[in-house]
C-alpha cells in the first residue's frame, strides 16, 4: 500500500468513529440516566455532541486548508479519543455532557480534515468516488451505531461500550502520518476542502 491508501484508511476509520458516536449511546440512555440520576438532562447527552460537532465544522475546514490536513486531523482525533475515554468515567450527568461536548468538537474537526486530506491526493472522478466512499462509510456507521452500542452495553456495560470507539481513534492516529501536511504554496481553488464540500452539497 502506498501513502494515499494509508491516508484513505485513516480518514475512513476516523470518520466512521466520529459518526458512530452520534447514535452509539441512544439505546444506553435509560441505563445511564438511572445510574447517574439525570433523567431530566439525558437528552443533552446526544444533543451536546451534535451541537458541538456542527459548530466547528466550517472553521475546521478552513483551518485544515491553511495548516494542512495532518495537523488538524491529529488534533481532532486526540480530542475525540481523550473525550471518549473520559465519557466512560463520568460520575455525573454534568460531567458526561461536558465530555460529550469535547467529543463532538473532536468529531467536528476530524470530518472536514478528512475531506481536506483526500482532496490533496485525488482529483476529478477519482475524488468523487472517494467522497462517495466516505459518505457511504458514514451512513453505515450511523445505521449500526445504535444496535452496536446497545449490544455492547448489554454484554459489557455502558462504560466499556463508551470507551470502545477509542480503539478506532488510536488506529486512525497511528495512520495519520500518511495524511498530507501544510502546503508551501497558497492553496488553489480546486484543492480547497471548502470548495469540494460546497460542490458535493450542491450535487446532492
Amino acid at each position: 500500500m502506498n501513502r494515499r491508501h494509508w491516508c484513505l484508511a485513516a480518514v475512513l476509520i476516523g470518520s466512521a468513529s466520529a459518526t458512530l458516536m452520534q447514535n452509539f449511546i441512544t439505546v444506553s440512555l435509560p441505563t445511564i440516566a438511572s445510574e447517574l440520576a439525570g433523567h431530566s438532562t439525558v437528552g443533552w447527552v446526544v444533543g451536546a455532541y451534535m451541537l458541538a460537532s456542527t459548530a466547528v465544522l466550517l472553521n475546521s475546514g478552513r483551518w485544515a486548508d491553511r495548516q494542512g490536513p495532518r495537523k488538524v486531523y491529529v488534533v481532532g482525533t486526540l480530542l475525540y479519543a481523550a473525550a471518549t475515554v473520559l465519557t466512560s468515567q463520568s460520575q455525573s450527568m454534568v460531567q458526561l455532557i461536558m465530555f460529550r461536548v469535547i467529543q463532538g468538537l473532536g468529531a467536528g474537526i476530524i470530518v472536514p480534515a478528512s475531506m481536506a486530506a483526500v482532496t490533496r491526493y485525488w482529483r476529478g472522478k477519482r475524488l468523487g468516488r472517494i467522497i462517495g466512499l466516505l459518505g457511504s462509510m458514514q451512513v453505515v456507521a450511523t445505521l449500526i451505531g445504535a444496535p452496536l452500542g446497545g449490544w455492547l452495553t448489554s454484554v459489557l456495560g455502558w462504560r466499556v461500550a463508551f470507551a470502545s470507539p477509542a480503539l478506532l481513534s488510536i488506529t486512525a492516529l497511528a495512520l495519520s502520518l500518511s495524511l498530507p501536511g501544510r502546503r508551501v504554496n497558497p492553496l488553489k481553488r480546486e484543492a480547497s476542502c471548502l470548495y469540494w464540500l460546497s460542490r458535493y452539497s450542491c450535487e446532492d
